[in-house]
């Protein structure tokens, strides 16, 4: 494939990032989303030696600021259907 093609998850929400038990599909998530990547390397997204948490720490210090704002409002969803229900 040569043009750029964009990354649509298909049958579930963004994970949440404030729990536990999400936090490794969360990482996935974030990275496959927005960190760019080839599958012409074979571990495109991070190294092999590193956690995907530790992965999306280290992409989220040069993320651009527009991308930290839409991962942002992802979480406020997910808390805006909380507080829909206290």
């Amino acid at each position: 494939m040569d043009s750029p093609v964009i990354p649509v998850l298909l049958g579930y929400r963004v994970p949440r990032n404030d729990l536990e038990a999400d936090q490794l599909k969360y990482a996935v998530v974030i990275l496959s989303l927005f960190k760019p990547w080839s599958n012409t390397k074979p571990s495109p997204l991070k190294s092999p030696d590193i956690a995907w948490p530790d992965a999306l720490d280290e992409f989220k210090i040069a993320m651009a600021p527009e991308h930290a704002r839409i991962v942002l409002n992802m979480q406020l969803l997910h808390q805006t259907r909380d507080a829909k229900f206290d």
